[in-house]
């Protein structure tokens, strides 16, 4: 009924579960970082995501790691979980985006860095160089 009565029933059946059976712990441990999520304690859903990625290879995990890190703020994080989960297989729109809006900043700096090198900036704009020039 509640996202804190699901992390409670998830851990019990945590105990409950084969050693060995990788893939239903990362389900349980993927619930329970769903379950923090929706709760808006993404500090504590990364664990619990973290935890399912370790227990089982599923890219959706990565995938879930990437959308708490954005919704945390830390973009180079969320970027790097993307592209783990990519690379794992993940067909999710949130990794696509990511991965698109990454490319696009960083072409973005791309052009900026080329504008520099090729002087296209106003000569009214003072530099370090020109400040440099009028102190000799």
């Amino acid at each position: 009924e509640s996202p804190q009565a699901g992390v409670e029933r998830a851990m019990k059946n945590l105990g409950k579960l084969d050693p060995h059976d990788d893939a239903g712990q990362g389900r349980l441990l993927n619930l329970i970082g769903c379950a923090y999520d929706e709760m808006k304690r993404w500090d504590d859903a990364v664990i619990w995501f973290e935890k399912a990625a370790q227990a089982h290879r599923d890219p959706m995990y990565l995938a879930n790691l990437a959308e708490i890190h954005e919704k945390r703020g830390d973009l180079p994080t969320a970027v790097k979980y993307a592209a783990q989960a990519k690379r794992k297989g993940a067909k999710s729109e949130l990794v696509a985006r990511l991965l698109a809006e990454h490319a696009a900043h960083e072409d973005e700096e791309d052009d900026l860095a080329a504008e520099i090198a090729d002087g296209a900036f106003d000569d009214e704009e003072s530099t370090v160089a020109d400040a440099d020039e009028e102190d000799e």
